[in-house]
């Protein structure tokens, strides 16, 4: 039997038993009170196995339906036990919230950062209103923060993350083995630790508009060859109120922070199905560049990512970019 399949015969089956236990359950009380505590206890055993075959369920989406009913759940299970657990990831993937990644708040710009003393407004697609106070945060930024989340998915913000800093940059990172990667991520931990962002959003359900803050690290510690780690639980909520965008974590840390990696997570955040204004992209993106140099590098990138297999074909024509992503297999 194929792997995907194993939960739903697993959750069939368990069900017919739980049927089963009922009905002995009904006939034995009637009878033998002893008999009937054991079959409780079975019956109570049977029906624990059937919540452990669903939560597999939940974690195995094959189709587009199924991926939406499986993050909706998701968010269901974390709004009826708040806490500190993020949630976890499928193998082989990083998560991040579709919203943040179709903005600007971790930009692809080179050189000298920005630092921004009050809130600002981030450019962003959609209704969400972002504004953010620190340091410019970039793609690099954003790789660590990836990362990191990886690391902690299934369990509390409130547990260090551990780890030798050198090989956490390159093996995990993918930067060079050298100090100046570990010196660069050291400037990362820091400004995720400093940044502050603020959401305005309207909530899917109640409909109400929501004001969030959030953060990214809460406490760190640095010492000689171990570094310690903590994630903020803001992440929870933001990670769990929201649907969330799941990239393939072999092809984002392949690629060089900038342009390509900020455009590869907007199409994996968006549907794309109408396209997207080139110079709004340009705008939203931060781009110094001007439109024509700007569509240059976009075409490059997506060329990349057609051999890629993250797109199937794309067109850049009067000022619009249109593309096929490539289906979840059914």
């Amino acid at each position: 039997m194929k792997n995907y399949l194993k939960p739903y015969a697993c959750l069939k089956d368990h069900a017919h038993k739980l049927d089963i236990g009922y009905r002995l359950c009904i006939e034995a009380a009637i009878s033998e009170p002893t008999k009937a505590e054991k079959q409780k206890e079975w019956f109570q055993k049977q029906k624990a196995a059937i919540y452990k075959s669903a939560e597999e369920l939940v974690r195995v989406p094959k189709t587009k339906a199924e991926l939406k009913a499986a993050r909706k759940a998701s968010m269901m299970s974390a709004r009826e036990n708040p806490g500190s657990v993020l949630p976890e990831q499928y193998s082989g993937t990083l998560a991040f919230t579709p919203e943040l990644l179709k903005s600007r708040l971790f930009g692809h710009r080179s050189g000298k950062r920005e630092v921004f003393g009050d809130f600002t407004p981030v450019p962003a697609y959609g209704k969400t209103k972002i504004e953010f106070k620190g340091e410019e945060l970039r793609q690099d930024d954003l790789r660590v923060l990836l990362a990191l989340i990886r690391i902690r998915a299934g369990g509390t913000c409130g547990t260090a993350i551990k780890f030798n800093p050198r090989e956490f940059s390159h093996k995990t990172l993918g930067w060079g083995d050298s100090g100046g990667s570990v010196k660069k991520l050291e400037d990362s931990v820091l400004r995720l630790h400093d940044a502050k962002s603020r959401l305005y959003y309207i909530h899917e359900k109640s409909e109400k508009e929501v004001f969030q803050g959030i953060s990214f690290i809460t406490e760190f510690t640095m010492e000689k060859g171990e570094w310690s780690v903590q994630l903020s639980p803001s992440l929870v909520t933001l990670l769990t109120g929201w649907y969330r965008s799941f990239m393939k974590a072999s092809e984002r840390m392949s690629m060089k922070d900038g342009l390509g990696s900020w455009l590869y997570g907007v199409i994996k955040a968006d549907s794309c199905e109408l396209g997207f204004d080139l110079e709004q992209l340009r705008a939203v993106s931060g781009s110094p560049m001007i439109l024509k140099e700007f569509n240059r590098a976009v075409r490059k990138s997506l060329a990349e990512f057609e051999k890629m297999g993250v797109v199937t074909g794309f067109a850049l024509k009067m000022g619009h970019l249109s593309l096929r992503k490539t289906a979840i297999a059914s």
